[in-house]
């Protein structure tokens, strides 16, 4: 059983998942539900454990999809690889970095993220909490990423390429300019800059 991005099948060790190392994480928790929707009546009862592959995983990656496969269908039994990914900074509760996140790079937390610095297009934030960056934020941000509505994305120039709050993603306009701090909300399903009231699709 396979989608674009993630494949399934049975082993004697039990069921093993393998995870694309260059996916962005709400696209593999979206695929992950899809797959055991899909597949209910292979999860439905099953005993054996679910085993991850590939991709390394930080624990606040662990928790989201431990919450996925509880809430789907009830496994609880997951097992992830020990193999750490260098390019992925994780921090417990939450977390304070002085410094630019540079393209290519996944920045997690399991609390808020403050940055102070730039996060370039083509790098990655994800905090379970809120997201605020003193800077300009280019790259992607995906906050509340366990499923908190009311987290919030913050940042000086707001110039990302995709935002997600819990599960409520927007897309900013090509080449739209900020000259003054702004804060992302999820709002009656749906994303707005509530300075502006400007609703992000």
């Amino acid at each position: 059983m396979m989608s674009e991005n993630i494949s399934l099948k049975s082993t004697q060790d039990g069921l093993a998942v393998r995870i694309r190392e260059d996916v962005p994480f709400y696209a593999v928790l979206a695929e992950i539900s899809a797959l055991i929707k899909r597949n209910a009546a292979f999860f439905a009862g099953s005993e054996r454990p679910v085993v991850f592959l590939g991709r390394s995983l930080s624990l606040i990656e662990k928790k989201g999809i431990s919450r996925v496969f509880r809430e789907e269908c009830g496994l609880t039994d997951l097992r992830f690889s020990s193999v750490f990914d260098e390019k992925k900074t994780v921090k417990k509760e939450n977390t304070l970095l002085v410094e630019n996140i540079r393209s290519g790079r996944r920045v997690t937390s399991d609390g808020d993220l403050v940055l102070i610095g730039n996060a370039e297009e083509g790098s990655e934030l994800i905090a379970a909490g809120n997201i605020i960056v003193l800077g300009k934020l280019s790259g992607n941000a995906y906050a509340g990423s366990l499923g908190n509505e009311k987290a919030c994305i913050a940042a000086q120039f707001l110039q990302p390429k995709k935002l997600r709050i819990a599960n409520f993603v927007g897309v900013l306009p090509e080449g739209r300019e900020t000259l003054q701090a702004e804060a992302v909300f999820a709002e009656e399903e749906r994303l707005v800059i509530r300075k502006a009231g400007i609703p992000v699709f």
